[in-house]
């Protein structure tokens, strides 16, 4: 049911509805959109990789315009420390640390505080 609602899967029969709405199937940018997100067991992190790049996988802040558009690493790795504070985290102070140097605790915070910003659009 959770992929199903999360977009990985679709649904074989039935249907889901949000706020009476029916929720497409199958459409994990859609489910994305509507703020949905699943946190799995193992946080889904990169381990050599930084606390604030696996903070929005897929979905970077960006700056600049039209074929100057860039990742904007220094907002992304800002966010993400403010939100792993939020959360009680304070032991990162460095959003250049790789994820695999964190507990198994801190990186489930990691993959929580994600999935909690993209609810709030931060």
């Amino acid at each position: 049911m959770i992929k199903i609602i999360s977009g990985v899967v679709a649904a074989s029969s039935g249907g889901v509805t949000l706020d009476g709405k029916p929720l497409t199937s199958g459409d994990p940018r859609l489910a994305r959109n509507l703020c949905i997100a699943t946190v799995h067991q193992h946080g889904e992190t990169v381990p050599p990789m930084s606390v604030g790049r696996n903070f929005f996988p897929g979905a970077e802040p960006l700056r600049g315009w039209g074929m100057f558009l860039q990742i904007d690493f220094a907002k992304s790795e800002q966010v993400a420390l403010e939100q792993l504070h939020s959360l009680g985290i304070r032991r990162t102070t460095d959003a250049l640390r790789p994820v695999g140097t964190l507990s198994i605790g801190e990186g489930q915070v990691l993959a929580i505080a994600r999935a909690v910003c993209l609810g709030r659009a931060c």
